[in-house]
């Protein structure tokens, strides 16, 4: 395993640490939800969406990915549906 990167957003941290893109959850909201975090690896991401803080929303980062059943996950841009995403 190489360096690990890291980026540290609002209540949440996203590492990637060569094999897996891990999300870290510290926020209360992924909290009472059960997401504490999500380790994707990355063969099963498809896409990635970003979206850049404004004075008035937060910024988004999520990630697409291949579902067991095949199915992809859904692509979010928007702050308040990625509060619901382990993907985000």
């Amino acid at each position: 395993m190489g360096n690990v990167v890291e980026a540290k957003g609002y209540c949440s941290r996203v590492r990637f640490d060569g094999d897996s893109l891990i999300f870290e959850f510290n926020g209360m909201h992924k909290s009472t939800l059960g997401m504490d975090s999500a380790v994707i690896p990355i063969e099963s991401i498809v896409d990635v969406t970003m979206k850049k803080s404004t004075w008035m929303t937060n910024g988004v980062l999520c990630v697409q990915v291949m579902l067991p059943d095949g199915q992809v996950s859904e692509a979010i841009d928007n702050p308040a549906l990625a509060m619901d995403s382990p993907y985000c």
